[in-house]
């Protein structure tokens, strides 16, 4: 995927934030938290309202132990959609491994996601 997102960024110069916000999950997913939090940055100066890149801000940093910036991105999250809680980030993920949801959930759940 981190092959393939590159290849995406480097054919389309001017590339919106969800391709560096997807490129940050899959740091993310592949336990690479600060290039994952590195990344993430780089999508929020693109777009500061791509909500999802937030979402990697504050597990990557809660699972890092820096919950003062897992904290502003959750506070983030909560100014772009008030509505926002764990159970709705739950339905709304793809994925089929209970094991990368929970760890997804219990860093958002630190951050300070309300249920």
């Amino acid at each position: 995927m981190i092959v393939l997102l590159k290849k995406a960024m480097r054919l389309c110069p001017i590339y919106p934030a969800w391709y560096v916000g997807d490129l940050a999950w899959a740091h993310l997913l592949m336990n690479r938290q600060d290039q994952a939090i590195a990344i993430a940055k780089e999508a929020t100066s693109l777009d500061p309202d791509y909500i999802f890149t937030y979402f990697v801000l504050a597990i990557a940093h809660a699972e890092i132990g820096n919950t003062d910036n897992a904290a502003m991105a959750v506070d983030r999250i909560v100014s772009i959609d008030p509505d926002y809680s764990l159970s709705r980030f739950a339905r709304s993920q793809p994925f089929r491994d209970v094991e990368v949801m929970e760890r997804h959930l219990d860093g958002l759940r630190q951050a300070g996601l309300p249920e």
